[in-house]
Formats: structure tokens, sequence, C-alpha cells
């Protein structure tokens, strides 16, 4: 069997939350509301934590209740090789994102 083309294991890492350090830090610290995230669709990028380095996501899949699937689109410096790899699929909810790509900072709620 060819591994490279076999479909990679859904991860479920520990991300943090964005809004949580946005209310924390008001004055140096800002990140999409929910009005924003309503607007997101399969295919856009958004930034996420995972309390060591942030890191660009292409959504996959939109659900319900805040809770979004997408790939990891960047090599991870700060990682012991048992987390996230370029390309891996796992799941997140809204309040995990930093950032939209491409999402003008004047549309922003």
């Amino acid at each position: 069997m060819d591994t490279t083309s076999a479909r990679r294991q859904l991860k479920s890492p520990f991300f943090l939350n964005a809004r949580e350090l946005a209310k924390e830090n008001p004055e140096t610290f800002t990140c999409p509301n929910d009005r924003d995230c309503e607007r997101l669709k399969v295919g856009d990028q958004v930034k996420v934590s995972n309390g060591r380095e942030r890191f660009w996501v292409t959504l996959t899949a939109i659900g319900d209740g805040g809770v979004l699937r997408g790939k990891c689109d960047n090599n991870l410096v700060c990682t012991d090789g048992s987390e996230l790899e370029l390309g891996d699929e796992f799941q997140f909810a809204t309040l995990n994102i930093y950032d939209i790509w491409g999402f003008p900072d004047e549309l922003k709620s």
C-alpha cells in the first residue's frame, strides 16, 4: 500500500482560546468574533495556536456550533514530532481562531 496516498487519521490537538486571550489583553490582542466567523467558508485560511506557536489552517469543513475541521498549512517548528505536521487534519472551534487570512481589518467587527 502506498502510504503517501493513505488518508491520515484525524488528530485532536490542544488549542488556545483566542477569545479568552483577547478579553484578558484588550489593548494588545484582538481576534475574530462570532460574526466574523459566520462568514467563513471551506477553503478559507485561519490562524490558530497550540500554545507554542501560531500557524495557518485551511478549512475543510464547517459544522454546527462553531466546530470546524481543517488541515495544517505550516511546517511547525516548536514540536516534538508527536503533534501536528503539514497536511494533518484536525477539529477545532471558532473560539480558537486568532486571525482570518485576507479578511480586511475594516470588515472585522
